[in-house]
């Protein structure tokens, strides 16, 4: 019935279509295999509190003037609140670093599992951290803070290797 050239046109064109098909297929199950959930999603976890309510975020940075702005929408206006920030701190090089906060209130900073600043201030200033030694990748950053005045207010900076003082932004900071 076919002739031997369409016989072996046709045999050829089903060995391609069945190597096709499996290639999608091996491609398809190696791809469900590499679709888990990042370890580290961007951001800080942040928790906020009245003396009636809380509420949780993920805070992308640590620059706040609560001056002319809510703390959170879902607490009570005015008045007396804390703050508390869990992540990680990615640090892209090895070297000295010295975290710096713009604040008014009362902050402590805890990096790497060491205390590194616990302050009170009544008038916005700068605070120096203790200098840390960090090396490259993921450290345990945690950041409480208590409003006692007007203005509260809370800026996180940094310098290091090969930087001057700059914002901690959104791309160093983690949590899990």
């Amino acid at each position: 019935m076919f002739t031997p050239i369409a016989r072996r046109f046709a045999i050829a064109i089903s060995i391609s279509w069945l190597i096709v098909t499996i290639a999608a297929a091996q491609t398809t199950d190696s791809r469900d295999e590499d679709d888990e959930p990042p370890e580290y999603l961007p951001g800080l976890i942040a928790q906020y509190e009245t003396a009636d309510s809380r509420a949780q975020r993920i805070d992308r940075d640590i620059l706040f003037d609560w001056s002319h702005y809510p703390v959170d929408s879902r607490l009570e206006p005015g008045g007396d609140f804390s703050a508390s920030w869990q992540g990680a701190l990615q640090v892209k090089a090895n070297g000295i670093f010295q975290l710096r906060l713009f604040v008014c209130g009362k902050v402590s900073v805890m990096l790497a599992g060491k205390p590194i600043l616990d302050t009170q201030t009544d008038q916005p200033e700068w605070k120096d951290c203790e200098s840390i030694e960090l090396r490259f990748g993921k450290h345990d950053l945690k950041i409480t803070f208590a409003a006692s005045t007007q203005p509260a207010r809370l800026g996180l900076y940094w310098s290091g290797p090969g930087f001057q003082l700059e914002p901690i932004s959104a791309s160093y900071l983690f949590h899990a």
